[in-house]
Order: C-alpha cells, then sequence, then structure tokens
C-alpha cells in the first residue's frame, strides 16, 4: 500500500532539472517596515528539529550555497537569502482555520547597506492562492540584518524531487538585488487502510502532510516514524498491534516454543516442563506464568522518555518484550509466546489531529492457548505493549473518540500452566498545551516551545517559554553540535521560561533533559525552534 498524492490540474512546478518549467504563474508580495503582506508560504526546512544538512545546496558558490559574495562597492546594496532552501508544507496548515496555531518560520536576509523604507518582493509560480498574512519586517539599524516571518502551504502538484525557484527583489535608495529561494517539494502520505510493512516501503523522511483513513495496520521490522511539515490527521486507526508472536512495525517477536523471547531485558522466559511463560516487559514489567516451573516476567525496560526511540542495538533499550514460549516436556512441545507492540511516531510542526473514531495503537498479543496442559503444554506469555510518540509544535487536537494505546496482552490458557500478561507499553505526547486526552498507559510530557516565542525579534536575551513535565530541569542547546547555553525548570503544572542570548542572524535553539550527546544523535531527544534575532 502506497502514500497517495492528488494532482490540481492548471498548477505550476518546475521539475528539477534546468529550463524544464511546466507553467509560469506569479505572486509578487511587497514588504515594508510598517506594513507586510504575506503569502504565506516560505518557511525554515524543519521538522520539530531543524537540519540544514537535509537540505543540501543547489547554488552558484562552491559550497553549493547562494554563491553571494560581499559586493566590491561598499555604498551598494546586496545581501544573501538565508536558508536559501525550504520544504514544501513548512509552517503550513492541513486545514485553513489551523494557519493562526501554527509558527511560522523565519527568513533573514543577510547583507549591507539595507533599509527601514526598503521594498522586498517575492516572486514565484504556483502560490497565487495562498493565504495572505500582515507582518512586519524588521531590518537593523546598520543595514546588515533583515527578517521576515513567512509560511509555506501545501502544493499538491509539487513532488519530491521536484522544486519551485522564488525570487526576493530587494530595493532601496542604494539599488536594487534579487536572490533565489528555492522551494523543495515533497510527497503526500494518504494511505487508505489496508497493511503498511515498513520492511517492504519504508517511510520518507518527510512529507507535506499526511491524512490516514481507514484501519491501517502497521508491520515490517523498522518502526512506524512519520513526519509531516504541514500537520497530520488520523481519521481511522493506525495499529502497530502485534499479532500472534509476530510484533507490531519495530516490535519483538514472541518466543518460540520452550523459548524465552529475543528481546534484551524485557523479554518473557521460557517455561519449564508443564509451564507457561512468562509475559513481555517494557513500560511495566511483565508477569509470571504458572505451572512447576514458570517463565519470569520480563523486566522494565527502557526509558520513559522514549530516547533513544526503540528498536535500537542496545540490549537494554530495545523496547517491547515479547512473551516466552511455553513447554510441554524437556524442551519439547508447548506454545509459543505472543509478540510485542510496535513503535508509532508522529511528528509535525503543524497541527497533530485525532479525529472521534482515530485510534493509534501499540497492543502486545496474547501467547497461544495450550487448551489442556497435559497435551498442549504450557501457554505462550504474552508480549507488552510498545512504544508512541505524538508530537506536535502547534496542537493536539483530539475527538472525543480518540484513544491512544500501548497495552500488554493478556493472561491465557488453564490456570496450572497459564502463560503471563504483558506489561505495559510507553507513550509520550510533546505539545505547547496540555493534552486533553486520556491515554492507556498514561503519556509522559517532554518539553517543548510555547506557540508564542517570536520568530523575529529584536530583543537579544529572549525569555523563552516551554511546557514539559512537571517539576523537571531543562537545558537550552543552541547550535550545531549542540551547546547547553541556559536552563529552565517547570513548576508543578509543567510550565516554564529560560533567558537565552542570541546571535544575530538565525537561531536553531532546543530544549532537552537529555545530555548533549544524545540531542546531538537523537531527533527525539529535543524539541526546536528558529528564531531570527535583528539588532
Amino acid at each position: 500500500m502506497r502514500g497517495s498524492r492528488s494532482r490540481l490540474a492548471g498548477n505550476c512546478a518546475m521539475l528539477w532539472a534546468p529550463s524544464m518549467t511546466i507553467c509560469t504563474q506569479v505572486v509578487a508580495v511587497a514588504l515594508t517596515a510598517t506594513c507586510l503582506g504575506l503569502a504565506p508560504f516560505l518557511a525554515s526546512g524543519c521538522s520539530l528539529r531543524y537540519d540544514p544538512d537535509d537540505l543540501g545546496g543547489d547554488g552558484d558558490g562552491p559550497d553549493g550555497g547562494s554563491g553571494v559574495e560581499p559586493d566590491a562597492d561598499p555604498a551598494a546594496l546586496d545581501f544573501e537569502v538565508v536558508p536559501d532552501r525550504v520544504f514544501e508544507g513548512s509552517g503550513g496548515a492541513l486545514a485553513e482555520g489551523d494557519i493562526d496555531l501554527v509558527r511560522a518560520i523565519p527568513v533573514v536576509l543577510r547583507g549591507q547597506n539595507m533599509s527601514s523604507d526598503m521594498a522586498v518582493t517575492l516572486n514565484g509560480g504556483g502560490f497565487a492562492n495562498s493565504l495572505i498574512e500582515e507582518d512586519e519586517l524588521a531590518v537593523s539599524s546598520d543595514g546588515k540584518w533583515a527578517a521576515l516571518s513567512l509560511h509555506m502551504p501545501i502544493r499538491p502538484d509539487l513532488t519530491q524531487g521536484m522544486f519551485e525557484t522564488i525570487s526576493v527583489r530587494v530595493e532601496n535608495a542604494a539599488g536594487d538585488r534579487t536572490r533565489r529561494l528555492i522551494v523543495s517539494g515533497l510527497d503526500t502520505f494518504a494511505p487508505v487502510g489496508g497493511v503498511f510493512d515498513t520492511s517492504e516501503e519504508p517511510l520518507a523522511a518527510r512529507y507535506s502532510h499526511a491524512v490516514l483513513s481507514g484501519n491501517i495496520a502497521a508491520r515490517g521490522s523498522e518502526p512506524f516514524r512519520l513526519v509531516a511539515m504541514a500537520g497530520i490527521t488520523v481519521s481511522g486507526s493506525l495499529a502497530a498491534d502485534a499479532a500472534g508472536a509476530a510484533p507490531g512495525a519495530g516490535g519483538c517477536a514472541g518466543g518460540e516454543i520452550a523459548s524465552p523471547s529475543p528481546c534484551g531485558p524485557g523479554s518473557g522466559g521460557a517455561g519449564g516442563t508443564l509451564s507457561g511463560g512468562g509475559g513481555g516487559g517494557f513500560g511495566a514489567a511483565g508477569s509470571e506464568g504458572n505451572g512447576g516451573d514458570p517463565g519470569a516476567g520480563g523486566q522494565l525496560a527502557g526509558d520513559g522518555s522514549l530516547v533513544p526511540l526503540p528498536p535500537t542495538a542496545n540490549s537494554l533499550v530495545r523496547g517491547a518484550g515479547g512473551g516466552g514460549g511455553g513447554q510441554l516436556l524437556s524442551l519439547a512441545g508447548g506454545q509459543p509466546g505472543g509478540g510485542g507492540g510496535g513503535v508509532i511516531e508522529l511528528s509535525t510542526p503543524g497541527v497533530l489531529r485525532l479525529t472521534d473514531s482515530a485510534v493509534v495503537s501499540a497492543n502486545g498479543s496474547a501467547g497461544r492457548n495450550s487448551g489442556v496442559c497435559a497435551t498442549g503444554g504450557g501457554s505462550g506469555g504474552a508480549g507488552s505493549g510498545g512504544a508512541i510518540l505524538l508530537r506536535t509544535g502547534a496542537s493536539l487536537a483530539t475527538g472525543a473518540g480518540a484513544q491512544v494505546r500501548a497495552l500488554g496482552g493478556p493472561a491465557v490458557g488453564p490456570n496450572s500452566c497459564f502463560g503471563g500478561a504483558g506489561g505495559a507499553g510507553r507513550i509520550r505526547v510533546d505539545s505547547p498545551e496540555v493534552p486533553e486526552m486520556t491515554t492507556e498507559p498514561a503519556a509522559q510530557r517532554r518539553a517543548i516551545f510555547a506557540r508564542d516565542v517570536p520568530v523575529v525579534t529584536r530583543d537579544q536575551v529572549l525569555s523563552l517559554p516551554v511546557h514539559g513535565a512537571p517539576a523537571t530541569a531543562y537545558n537550552f542547546y543552541l547550535e550545531n553540535p549542540p551547546r547547553a547555553v541556559s536552563n529552565a525548570m517547570t513548576d508543578e503544572t509543567g510550565a516554564g521560561a529560560g533567558d537565552v542570548s542570541l546571535i544575530p542572524g538565525l537561531n536553531h535553539i532546543c530544549v532537552s533533559d537529555r545530555p548533549p550527546s544524545e540531542v546531538n544523535s537523537f531527533d527525539e531527544a529535543s524539541n526546536c525552534v528558529d528564531v531570527a534575532y535583528v539588532p
């Protein structure tokens, strides 16, 4: 089953090759320091973490950048655009009414002889129907820095591997200059029911937006990690549930007959003669099987922060544990254990919407029931629940009937040789607001920036509000590789704030309670924003 995207006739795109313009539409947006009419289509190329290396260069310079060098005439106007390439859908919204919830991303102009009375014109194809938003163009007193905040809508005709060129023209008394900004297209992810096998069709690094409908079963050896720029909507079910001994996507299988599950410390143990296997553990320990020589329950495993997100080669954080296999006689006969729940990530800088009928699950499966101990042997232990990570930089919009579950499988089998129950999984929800949603088990929260963090600021020292787990210390990190520059402690409600000293231009700021090594290695270890500081 493949993600699909619609095509809109008459829209314009440019293929990733020179001189292959399909059609031409132009939108011109004039900006001044006092009044700014913006087509909300330009934003920094980021998910919840922005990494300019994801975009690559395509400019005139030897490093693939914009190719801009300081003008030989110190009295002439000159500038470069930072970043010079952005993703479709960055700062955008799936629903028109959501745009006010989505944080825009800054675009910085760095150069010389810019002024507060200059006019900035953005010309590009295919954006004539963009929502217009008013904002302010900020210019530094020395004319070296300017910044504006922009949004990038969804372009259904602009797919992965295609791009659009936007010209950025600046005019004032010192002259006029035009530089380019590249909009990189992304695919839409829109599966409608069926099985999505991550082993056969890995998910892309990111999509412009995602709409999941119908009943989707996520299977395969890799986790189901979905990142979408302009928002994610789930209107059906997304289930990385185990089925029998087979795990959900990225999960760990149940143990074979008379064998433990191969899942590290969360593994359910094998049952002995006429004994049931132990249940797998993850967010909670699994329970012991029953019989004269029952399988031990899997241990509590991994980390509540889901850093790193399973599966991982580290045996201590392998993720959900499968159930152990039961046994009839010495290493012979018996029943296999149930698989562990899989791994799901849904991350977006936009709105993450779960409708009334939406179900997101990573449940473990029961082991196989032996029926009669003397003939069927010990029953298999159940697998534990898996891992679910939900992250939104804008809002988690949930219907009253939405469900998020990572439950362990139940104990099954005759009283004298049943398999143990699987422990609960782990759920983490990062949102600028406290989610109005009950999860099973209860979700943990990590720090994420509030929606009102400014996109462009003239304050060198900025107080940055965050929301996360109550009474927890967080560090603010700047640059790449990250360096801690400040810290914050949240109160009993999970709210906190910390001061960060900015440098002129684009500042990439992350917040996390994890050490720098993890912040630099794992996307899920931090949540980030870009802020433009114009002195």
